[in-house]
């Protein structure tokens, strides 16, 4: 699944914007999300967690003009793809116009 936004902000000021945000992101899930894992690598950020016993692995890559989320959903999480599509994108949306 991959979910895109732009941005006009200078690169690294977004990568560090999303270095803090990424912990709490995930914390307002509370119980539901455990191993909280990330790392960069450059300019694209390594994400792993546990959601309701799946793990789930992405990558969220910074560009001069945009920010690409992509996550491998395990089958099991498929169905469930629609309505975590939209709570990305809404979450994007939202942390792009801070």
């Amino acid at each position: 699944m991959r979910v895109s936004g732009t941005h006009n902000l200078p690169k690294q000021e977004l990568k560090d914007r999303l270095e803090s945000e990424i912990p709490g992101l995930l914390a307002q899930f509370g119980d539901a999300v455990s191993d909280v894992r990330h790392s960069w690598d450059g300019d694209q950020a390594r994400v792993s967690f546990r959601a309701r016993g799946m793990s789930i692995k992405g990558t969220l890559t910074v560009t001069d003009t945009a920010v690409d989320l992509d996550v491998k959903l395990p089958f099991l999480a498929k169905m469930f793809e629609g309505a975590i599509r939209g709570e990305a994108e809404r979450w994007m949306e939202e942390f792009l116009q801070k």
